[in-house]
Order: C-alpha cells, then structure tokens, then sequence
C-alpha cells in the first residue's frame, strides 16, 4: 500500500491472463507475479473501451511472459492494480 496513488514500473511474470467479456467494464486482467485467487498479486486492468488500442487481444498476447508494466497503482478491493490503457504502458522484458 505504500505505492497507492504513485506511478511506478513493475516487472514480473503474467501468471493468469483473463478476458471477461461479460463483466463490467468488459475488462482484461493480467495477473502479475501470482494469479488469481492470490491476495499478493497484482492486478494490471485494460477496460474493454481501451482493448481496440492492442493489436492482439492483450489476454494472448501477454500470457506467459514476462513484462514491464508503466502506470498508476489503485487499490480495488484491497487488491493493488494498475490500469493500462494503450500497450505503451507494457513492455515485454528482456
């Protein structure tokens, strides 16, 4: 929680890649370092209004890899996430 509110850069391995079409939001998440249920994750957030703006559905594109990933952090639910809106903000690592 000392991050909230702060841009900052975070690498890790996506652990779990998600599209939830029938959610609110239709939003994509890519679950860094540990996937979902795992409380210590982080979340990376592309709403479904911001999916037009990766060539590849980002849920294919990213799952299992290892990336760099630029923006806000926010709490949801007690959970840190970072919402990501063109694929600027994501960086495959080296």
């Amino acid at each position: 929680t000392d991050y909230v509110g702060r841009v900052v850069t975070v690498q890790g391995p996506v652990a779990g890649a998600m599209y939830d079409e029938s959610g609110n939001g239709e939003p994509t998440f890519l679950n860094i370092d540990r996937d979902y249920p795992d409380s210590r994750r982080l979340v990376v957030v592309i709403w479904g209004e911001d999916r037009g703006n990766f060539p590849t559905p980002p849920e294919d594109e990213y799952a299992g890899a290892t990336i760099r990933v630029t923006g806000t952090v926010t709490l949801y639910q007690g959970h840190a996430q970072i919402e990501v809106k063109t694929p600027r903000q994501i960086k495959m690592a080296e």
